[in-house]
């Protein structure tokens, strides 16, 4: 009887031992996977920290561009007379009335009218 207990317990430990052995071979291949996980996480980080400087930099250059867009078109746009302002109409006036030579602005026309 004392044998067949010996016998038992071994058996009994064996088992326990195939099974710790088992969970630890599972337990290994997670950590392979959660690992693996880890490095391509790390590498699309890498990735994406990259692409956000480049974007950043190409923001950068886009936006000194317009502002360099918004100074041309105020500097160009600010010599048009707008309709319905008093340069608007001399402006049309100038354009359309013959005056002495000499008169080659707006000012100069203005004057002119004023004398008239």
């Amino acid at each position: 009887m004392h044998l067949l207990k010996i016998r038992c317990t071994c058996s009994v430990r064996e088992t326990e031992l195939r099974q710790l052995r088992r969970q630890n071979t599972e337990y290994e291949e997670q950590n392979a996977i959660l690992s693996k996980h880890v490095d391509n996480m790390k590498q699309a980080i890498e990735k994406l920290e990259v692409e956000a400087t480049q974007q950043r930099s190409n923001n950068a250059a886009l936006q000194q561009h317009l502002n360099l867009l918004r100074t041309t078109l105020v500097a160009n746009f600010s010599r048009i007379p707008l309709p319905g302002t008093s340069d608007y109409v001399f402006v049309n006036l100038y354009n359309n009335l013959n005056f002495p030579p000499g008169f080659s602005n707006v000012n100069k026309c203005v004057r002119y009218m004023k004398t008239v």
